[in-house]
């Protein structure tokens, strides 16, 4: 194992994964004193840790807060304030189908890979799902190791961060 770069709050390590010697890049910190560690792969072409947090922040996030939008973070979600009011009826679905996927969505749950209902930690008062689509979100923001997020009356667009792929046959697709 290697220390690349170390930081306050957040480190980034050089990790051994094989035999052959196939390494990935591992950040690893606390976002404030009051919260657990989190690790979370990131690309392999960072080589501090500023550059792998921002390895991890979408495209979507960066032209909103360029765009001087109040963008908030809780943990790995991201919320983009929205001028769109979503409608209800055509966002909740009762039950999310795929060709192989039929699952009943737990209301207030924030999904990510909505195509693939992985149900993550965080909750919220109010969470409008789309069909193909990232959530809207209003409310109070919850999910454990993190302080809540109140995001008031306003629709805001969630965005969970950029991700690394595991090496599949020894091949990443960052």
């Amino acid at each position: 194992m290697q220390i690349l770069d170390l930081a306050e709050r957040a480190m980034l390590v050089r990790v051994p994964v094989r035999e052959d010697g196939y390494m990935i890049n591992v950040l690893i910190g606390v976002d404030s004193p009051m919260t657990l560690p989190f690790v979370t792969q990131v690309k392999q072409g960072v080589a501090t840790v500023s550059e792998a947090f921002e390895s991890l922040v979408p495209i979507a996030v960066k032209r909103a807060i360029e765009a001087g939008l109040d963008v908030k973070r809780q943990g790995d979600w991201y919320f983009i304030p929205s001028a769109k009011i979503p409608h209800a009826g055509s966002f909740k679905p009762e039950r999310l189908w795929w060709p192989r996927i039929t699952r009943k969505l737990k209301n207030g749950v924030l999904y990510s890979g909505f195509e693939s209902s992985i149900e993550t930690r965080h909750t919220a008062t109010h969470v409008l799902h789309r069909p193909n689509g990232r959530p809207f979100v209003k409310g109070i923001v919850t999910a454990p190791n993190h302080p809540d997020l109140d995001l008031g009356d306003q629709w805001h667009l969630a965005i969970r961060r950029k991700e690394a792929k595991w090496p599949v046959n020894g091949q990443r697709d960052d």
